[in-house]
């Protein structure tokens, strides 16, 4: 429901109650990460993948914030570790593409997106964020075709129309922006 602060009373309590549950604090360093707090969040998620190495969680949240931060570099070895002991984990693959993207890494980032489409066929952000790197890389029929997969799939809504509608309009596909809705 986008109530950032609320929740972050919410989840202080939590931690306050369960110091053991690591979930909770990581809960809360999510919302630290929407409000825009990064370095909260990186002081969460580091303390995180240091106190709980076994745990995959923190480590694609502390890699996303890295690649937020411009820090890409030190996301994706961590995700690369992180994805050999458990290869099936979507959200690490997603993040591996996103952080290769931002070092304009576009083989590297397709080939990270299309291992996590093997896994998730249907993932709205996969596809979605594998349209952007066809766009980065200029090559639009792939991004255009890829950005109308994405849109058909079932967990696309209005909320998400950002990636396709900057590429169907930087591919005169206005039929394509039509299909997003009002």
């Amino acid at each position: 429901l986008r109530r950032t602060e609320e929740a972050e009373a919410i989840l202080k309590k939590a931690v306050a109650l369960d110091p053991a549950r690591w979930q909770f604090e990581s809960n809360l360093g999510g919302v630290y990460f929407q409000q825009g707090r990064l370095n909260e969040a990186l002081e969460i998620f580091e303390r995180l993948v240091r106190d709980h190495p076994d745990e995959l969680t923190p480590v694609t949240d502390l890699a996303t914030c890295y690649t937020r931060t411009g820090r890409s570099e030190l996301a994706i070895p961590m995700l690369k570790e992180a994805l050999e002991r458990m290869p099936e984990n979507i959200e690490a693959w997603n993040a591996l593409g996103i952080a290769y993207s931002a070092l304009q890494h576009h083989a590297e980032a397709e080939a990270a997106f299309r291992s996590g489409l093997k896994l998730a066929p249907t993932n709205f952000f996969l596809h979605d964020n594998l349209a952007s790197v066809f766009k980065a890389a200029n090559r639009y029929d792939e991004a255009n075709m890829e950005a109308h997969v994405a849109i058909s799939l079932p967990d696309y809504y209005g909320g998400r129309f950002l990636g396709p509608f900057q590429i169907f309009h930087n591919t005169c596909d206005y039929d394509g922006i039509r299909q997003l809705g009002d």
